[in-house]
């Protein structure tokens, strides 16, 4: 047991050293500490007018959860603030209520305004005040800059408006 503790303390003393020390070859830059983000919506709001085939980015005011080398400037958004592109995982938790019933509604994550038909999940709308659920999973390669939304659609032609009563949306390389 003692030669474990004192293990530990000789790793974390030579770490401290390391990072002491950033004119020796190895130190750790910002770059290395994994890149990660979320949003929750913490007031909701609905998204009129979805419509047929056309993705619209879901309403409602969102907060940010811890952040590193991501920002959330404007609601239901993350944008990337890193350096180096990487491949990022997505998980949202989705509980929405919807004007219509009987109705297939789809939801997409977004990449700077074009939504990813490999994260689509679709759900069957209950009738008007029923509450749905889903989750979307996804993986995407961000660059500096490069942004993330929620979006949803309908499968027909009739208008509808989709309130998100809850959502968490986290995002981890």
């Amino acid at each position: 047991m003692k030669s474990k503790v004192l293990r530990i303390v000789l790793s974390v003393m030579l770490f401290g050293f390391v990072m002491a020390t950033p004119g020796s070859s190895t130190y750790i830059t910002s770059e290395a500490i994994l890149s990660y983000g979320g949003f929750y919506v913490s007031s909701a709001a609905a998204s009129a007018n979805i419509t047929q085939t056309v993705y619209l980015i879901l309403g409602g005011t969102t907060t940010a959860l811890a952040l590193n080398h991501f920002t959330h400037a404007s609601p239901n958004r993350l944008t990337y603030t890193g350096v180096s592109t990487k491949i990022f995982e997505i998980i949202c938790s989705i509980s929405f209520t919807s004007s219509q019933s009987n109705q297939i509604a789809r939801f997409r994550v977004a990449k700077n305004g074009t939504s990813d038909a490999n994260s689509e999940v679709a759900r069957k709308l209950g009738t008007g005040t029923d509450i749905g659920a889903l989750a979307l999973i996804d993986e995407i390669s961000l660059a500096t800059n490069d942004y993330l939304e929620v979006y949803a659609t309908l499968d027909v032609s009739s208008t509808d408006t989709i309130t998100a009563d809850k959502m968490v949306c986290l995002i981890v390389e």
